[in-house]
């Protein structure tokens, strides 16, 4: 079996490093706007987040996973030749995860800086929200967190694709 070594992985772009950002120098009342959204599920939790920062929504490809990084990090894929970062979000919060399902899709995100992409259990459905729907949230122990909306499923919770890109580094 061969391992990629720490060159490899400064090679392809990727330190697996996470430094969270200071969270309170964002303003949620100036990111918060309305527009559609991606909804999936996370466990038992209802999120979304906005399609624009949504590359692409793919079944889940084979995974290498990379010896000496975080847990938060499933592992790396290769989606048409670009070697992408897997990021599991509950194991980014700090949060207990199940494992993977068979069934779980990845939803790719790209940021000016990077891609990265992330499991969900379950896809839901495209949504749009007017932004007097959506309200402003602390940080609490989901830092990537921009807001709130009610839905039929119960409480959406927002996620900033920027965020969660920019504050992994990859």
């Amino acid at each position: 079996m061969n391992f990629l070594t720490e060159e490899d992985l400064l090679e392809i772009g990727l330190d697996a490093h996470f430094d969270p950002p200071d969270f309170k120098s964002f303003s949620n009342e100036e990111n918060l706007t309305g527009g559609k959204y991606v909804t999936f599920f996370l466990a038992d939790k209802f999120f979304a987040v906005a399609a624009e920062q949504v590359a692409e929504v793919v079944q889940m490809p084979h995974l290498t996973s990379l010896p000496k990084t975080p847990e938060w990090l499933l592992g790396i894929a290769n989606l048409r030749g670009e070697i992408i970062a897997v990021v599991n979000l509950p194991k980014l919060w700090n949060e207990k995860a199940a494992s993977v399902s068979p069934k779980a899709k990845l939803i790719l995100l790209r940021s000016a800086d990077n891609s990265v992409a992330f499991a969900v259990d379950r896809l839901s459905e495209v949504i749009t929200l007017k932004k007097k729907e959506i309200h402003p949230v602390e940080a609490g122990n989901i830092p990537h967190l921009l807001g709130k909306a009610t839905h039929s499923f119960g409480v959406l919770h927002l996620l900033d694709a920027e965020r969660i890109c920019s504050g992994l580094r990859l």
